[in-house]
């Protein structure tokens, strides 16, 4: 079951006028089945079940009439049973669920290898992945919980002393910058930075997907105090902060790149085009292909995954595949021609292949799975 905290981000969708109909009418339903109960306001796990209960039964019920409507009411059971499972996304759960008698995959958990630290004299260090993270102080670098990686001083000889830590597919990490600067690193990312910032500005280089918390900083130039800017470098892109919160996604062998904002403002720019975007705080700017547009999202699911979520907002089945892919380090294609079927909610990231598998055979997606080799047939 999940958290309280967990609980309320269904209903802050709804406070905020984001939920869809289905959502609203199982959020109301929740209500009139607390108030009959009188709830008080401390709910307790046994009024939790109850109206996990009621909703289940409502949700189990409901006929889709199409093809759109039948995704909704995936998408609504997701955002119900959100509030009381913490392993389901699209379906009402596993009950009476049928699947594929040769699909093996009830054993396939992310492979949580360890992170790679690459030091700025070229050595080598496989971090503990059970450690929270890592952290920089002038003189060594460390855990977030303080205890010793290495220490730094034979670096400082070096002309431009950079540190990049990788992070194997299954696998995700949290680093704390010498500014304190904090980074969640996405599965199958690098990230290069400099051992300390310049005395002017603060430059990052990004293969992947990342979120960013930036320090405020400022400098002093000629007596006038300015914010130190921050500044992410990917392939496609470069990002420029004055201090905020965002995601950046960009694997240097994929085509799309999204950057995504949680607070303050942010610059990005395109090299290859001469074009820059601004966003504001739930905008989100993709650039496909020299193709470029701005929508609105919502960006604390968008950035979720770095709370251990593998998080979906109107995703395609590719996309579904291409997280899949590297978050259980497995090879995943689609078969198929593309619809217009957008998939939406979030499951542990700890979960097993095999209930994702489940909830998408509820999808009418089917799939086979030969070794190491996953394929989803539309």
């Amino acid at each position: 079951m999940l958290t309280i905290k967990e609980c309320l981000y269904l209903l802050k969708k709804y406070t905020g006028g984001k939920a869809s109909s289905a959502e609203k009418a199982l959020i109301e339903q929740a209500y009139n089945t607390m108030e009959s109960q009188q709830a008080s306001q401390e709910v307790s796990p046994e009024q939790l079940q109850i109206i996990g209960e009621t909703l289940h039964s409502r949700i189990i019920n409901m006929q889709a009439r199409s093809k759109q409507k039948r995704l909704w009411y995936y998408s609504g059971a997701a955002a119900a049973l959100l509030l009381f499972a913490s392993v389901w996304i699209w379906s009402a759960g596993d009950q009476n669920t049928e699947t594929n008698p040769n699909i093996t995959v009830e054993h396939v958990f992310p492979n949580g290898k360890a992170p790679i630290a690459i030091l700025p004299n070229g050595r080598r260090i496989h971090l503990d992945h059970i450690k929270s993270g890592i952290a920089m102080t002038p003189d060594a670098l460390l855990y977030t919980d303080g205890s010793p990686i290495t220490e730094t001083t034979d670096w400082t000889a070096l002309a431009t002393p950079l540190i990049e830590i990788i992070t194997p597919r299954g696998t995700q990490y949290h680093i704390v910058l010498e500014d304190g600067t904090k980074v969640w690193l996405n599965a199958g990312s690098r990230l290069k930075y400099p051992l300390h910032f310049h005395q002017d500005q603060r430059h990052v280089e990004l293969d992947g997907e990342a979120f960013f918390e930036v320090a405020h900083q400022q400098v002093e130039t000629e007596g006038i105090k300015r914010r130190k800017p921050f500044v992410v470098k990917t392939s496609k892109q470069q990002v420029n902060v004055l201090g905020t919160a965002f995601n950046v996604y960009d694997y240097s062998l994929e085509h799309t790149v999204r950057t995504t904002l949680l607070q303050g403002k942010v610059q990005v720019d395109y090299p290859a085009s001469d074009r820059h975007i601004d966003l504001l705080p739930n905008e989100q700017s993709t650039w496909v292909q020299g193709t470029l547009r701005k929508e609105n999202v919502d960006a604390e699911l968008v950035s979720n995954w770095r709370e251990g979520y593998l998080s979906f907002d109107e995703a395609s089945l590719s996309d579904v595949a291409t997280y899949l892919s590297r978050w259980y380090d497995i090879d995943v294609i689609v078969k198929g021609k593309p619809g217009s079927d957008k998939f939406q909610g979030r499951i542990s990231k700890q979960e097993p292949l095999s209930k994702i598998l489940r909830i998408l055979h509820e999808a009418n997606v089917k799939y086979t799975f030969d070794k190491n080799l996953l394929t989803l047939h539309l």
